[in-house]
């Protein structure tokens, strides 16, 4: 009789173990996570969100989500970076009335260290205003922002965000084109480099030539508004011509 063969039954669970995920030290490297993985390598890459009132005890953060990527592991500890900074847009709408004119903005652009990031800055007027004046607004924040990305490093940049320091600066800076009610950083998120999007990063060469476009459009406008109030003038000046007329010939008929 044949012997029966014995198989053994290996339980991978039993080879995985708790790995603890930790946050950057912008967050004071606090314990975001946990993950039941057999090789700690296969984290790297992975994402994890979570809501910045948990990260830093306060509540008036709930409306703010931060991603973190782990990108290495040591010390028995995944170690993460941020990649994402984004405001609920739920959160965005409750601070939007008809009274106020929102004025959204999305570029690419680098940071001193060559990250590429994609922001989203957003403006919130204390009322309606005119279009003119919505164009310089965008023109002075997208002039500002370029300037303090291309001078800053990535994580000074997140830091800035999270602390509200940079808000704060071009809210400042732009009240004096016109007074703001908001000026917030909805989304900044770290985006890997390819061709096509090298093309649309945004730089001061590109700022300029926008405006002058914009100065263009200016000079055009008011020329065919010139035009147009000589043509609308001209019916008037012939209109009052013949009028004159008329009463000249009247006044020689009464004479006669």
């Amino acid at each position: 009789m044949a012997k029966r063969k014995i198989t053994k039954t290996v339980d991978n669970w039993k080879k995985k173990k708790w790995q603890p995920i930790i946050a950057t030290k912008l967050f004071r490297e606090a314990l975001i996570g946990e993950t039941l993985i057999e090789n700690p390598q296969d984290l790297i890459g992975k994402t994890i969100t979570q809501n910045m009132m948990a990260l830093t005890n306060d509540i008036k953060k709930k409306d703010t989500e931060i991603a973190f990527k782990i990108i290495d592991y040591k010390d028995h500890h995944a170690i993460t970076e941020v990649i994402k900074f984004e405001i609920l847009p739920s959160a965005i709408k409750r601070r939007v009335r008809r009274s106020k004119d929102r004025l959204d903005e999305s570029f690419l652009a680098k940071t001193k260290d060559n990250r590429l990031v994609r922001i989203k800055p957003m403006m919130l007027t204390i009322a309606n205003t005119r279009s003119s004046v919505k164009r310089d607004l965008r023109s002075a924040l997208r002039r500002n922002l370029v300037e303090y990305l291309n001078n800053t490093s990535y994580e000074d940049v997140v830091a800035d965000i999270v602390g509200y320091k940079l808000q704060k600066e071009l809210a400042k800076k732009l009240r004096n084109i016109y007074p703001l009610k908001n000026c917030e950083i909805r989304k900044l998120e770290l985006t890997e480099e390819d061709k096509r999007k090298n093309r649309n990063i945004l730089t001061f060469e590109k700022i300029e030539q926008m405006k002058v476009e914009d100065e263009d459009e200016d000079s055009s406008i008011t020329e065919e508004d010139e035009v147009t109030s000589e043509e609308e003038a001209k019916p008037e000046e012939e209109e009052e011509e013949a009028v004159l007329e008329d009463t000249s010939v009247d006044d020689a008929k009464s004479e006669a």
